[in-house]
């Protein structure tokens, strides 16, 4: 998730003269977490809490110290670090973060269900709303979950990039309620706030032809999928698009077509092994039925 409490709120709410350090502080830092040196990274953001000129750069600072110490594995110290973050928004939006990394939705839902994120600044609240919907979805409660998410989508500002991640999310949560119109909306939004190359972008397209696929509108759907160029795909999401071809060529009947789209998702580099097991099993049921 994108880190709400960015630098450029660092400088519309501290003076200039207490940046004169901490702009290059933080940059050195990060450069060390974006090094692979978390450990050296996690003191120097220790460092720099303690020096900080005021609570918002203090918080700043160990939320990213929080995020090091989770990147080294070391959740109880991560969590510590977060619960003295001075700003109770971000604290609590990153101790949010550290326990949906750790599958803890119950516990999210529990500790934050009552929590007044309306009256939180938006940088924090569009995120704790995202994360807060997202263990909604994840413990079966769709109508929670699209509460939340909409309610990010309301403080999301002009990331484009966390909108779309958003608006994917919300357009699963609408495929729970069953409201196709609603998921497809959200899933064409998604689209329209992130590049062609991002993972929500390429994800909402699979999405869309699955619901297209689903409601017998095949070409619509092989229409919407020749959005993810595949000339320009790899791993993952060319695996991903070539299987999504694949489940429309089959429900259309044309089961050599299907057959030959998943073979050629099967031999793409470096794909999942959940992707090989749903390839060849798809294979093996393509080949049988053809006896």
């Amino acid at each position: 998730m994108p880190n709400r409490l960015t630098v450029l709120a660092i400088v519309l709410l501290c003076a200039v003269s207490a940046l004169a350090d901490y702009i290059p502080d933080r940059e050195a830092a990060v450069k060390l977490v974006g090094d692979g040196k978390h450990e050296e990274a996690l003191a120097a953001f220790r460092k720099m809490a303690e020096s900080a000129a005021s609570d918002f750069q203090k918080s700043d600072a160990l939320e990213q110290a929080a995020l090091c110490a989770q990147r080294l594995k070391r959740e109880d110290e991560a969590m510590d670090i977060a619960r003295n973050i001075p700003l109770p928004p971000v604290s609590k939006t990153v101790q949010m973060r550290l326990m949906m990394a750790k599958r803890m939705w119950k516990e999210v839902v529990a500790q934050f269900k009552d929590e007044d994120i309306d009256h939180w600044p938006d940088y924090a609240a569009s995120e704790a709303f995202h994360l807060r919907g997202k263990a909604h979805h994840s413990l079966n409660d769709p109508k929670s979950a699209a509460k939340d998410m909409e309610k990010a989508l309301e403080c999301a500002g002009s990331d484009g990039h966390f909108k779309a991640v958003v608006l994917g999310d919300l357009g699963s949560v609408c495929v729970s309620l069953q409201d196709d119109a609603k998921a497809l909306a959200a899933y064409l939004k998604a689209q329209s706030c992130g590049d062609k190359g991002f993972h929500a972008y390429l994800s909402a397209v699979i999405a869309r032809a699955n619901i297209l696929r689903r409601q017998g509108k095949h070409e619509d759907a092989l229409r919407e999928l020749e959005k993810n160029d595949l000339a320009h795909l790899k791993g993952y999401w060319r695996c991903e698009t070539l299987r999504a071809y694949a489940s429309v060529l089959a429900s259309q009947g044309k089961k050599a077509d299907a057959l030959a789209r998943y073979t050629e998702a099967l031999k793409v580099e470096d794909i999942h092994p959940s992707q090989k097991s749903a390839c060849e099993k798809a294979i093996k049921e393509l080949a049988a039925d053809a006896k």
